[in-house]
């Protein structure tokens, strides 16, 4: 009985391994239904964005700086501008790291977002403490 099973299913993977082209599948990536990484703008042209982190934003300056101090040992005059820069985008860098909102992920379970509902306000807190519920 358990050889008859597993005949069957060795019939059946072989057809879908006849069945399921290999070339189309790389094509498209990993998954059969997984979707696209890019998406193309309606214009045509792919859209350049130009979305600094803080992250990004420090390692330009320490570039600049590192750039300006091969540049100052090397003997040519114009490393000052460069260490400027790169002081100027450390210091944003810094000011953006306390001052942006970082980046949530939102949460979802079968296509249903999950999201904790937001915290009320000390006045819906009184309100709700006071109408009992």
């Amino acid at each position: 009985m358990a050889q008859r099973y597993q005949r069957e299913i060795e019939e059946i993977l072989d057809k879908v391994n006849e069945d399921a082209p290999v070339e189309s599948r790389a094509k498209r990536g990993s998954r059969p239904g997984a979707p696209s990484k890019r998406r193309p703008e309606p214009g045509g042209r792919p859209r350049v964005a130009f979305d600094f982190s803080p992250g990004r934003l420090l390692v330009i300056g320490v570039v600049l700086l590192a750039g300006a101090l091969v540049l100052k040992v090397i003997g040519l005059g114009f490393a000052a501008p460069f260490a400027w820069v790169g002081i100027a985008l450390f210091v944003v860098a810094y000011i953006l790291f306390f001052t942006k909102p970082r980046r949530t992920v939102e949460r979802r379970w079968r296509g249903q977002s999950i999201e904790d509902p937001p915290s009320p306000s000390p006045l819906g807190r009184l309100f709700r403490w006071i109408s009992g519920r």
